[in-house]
């Protein structure tokens, strides 16, 4: 004998409510995955904004101390210049000195 083809049962009144649930359950996990992730991207903005704002007032320290070892230097070579300068003319004054004595010797 040929028997009738078997079908899925006929749903009942309880399944649909159970679909409902489980769409109403996806619905708040994928709400909370939203939310925590908003949350997430917030905090690494924030501290990607922190690390910017860092960032830009190390290099500004840096110029600065540049300009600084920059100044330094500039006066270390106009120190040394004068320093020259001294001993070029003390040396003048030596050589007049002995070209005095010499004369009046």
């Amino acid at each position: 004998t040929v028997s009738a083809p078997t079908f899925p049962p006929t749903p009942t009144a309880r399944q649909p409510h159970r679909s409902h649930a489980m769409i109403f359950f996806h619905l708040c996990v994928a709400f909370a995955a939203f939310v925590y992730a908003t949350t997430k991207f917030e905090e690494l903005k924030s501290q990607m904004e922190m690390q910017e704002k860092q960032a830009k007032e190390s290099a500004s320290k840096t110029r600065t101390l540049r300009q600084q070892i920059e100044a330094a230097n500039n006066e270390k070579l106009n120190i040394l210049k004068l320093s020259q300068r001294m001993m070029a003319r003390q040396k003048e004054l030596r050589n007049q000195k002995e070209e005095a004595e010499d004369a009046a010797a």
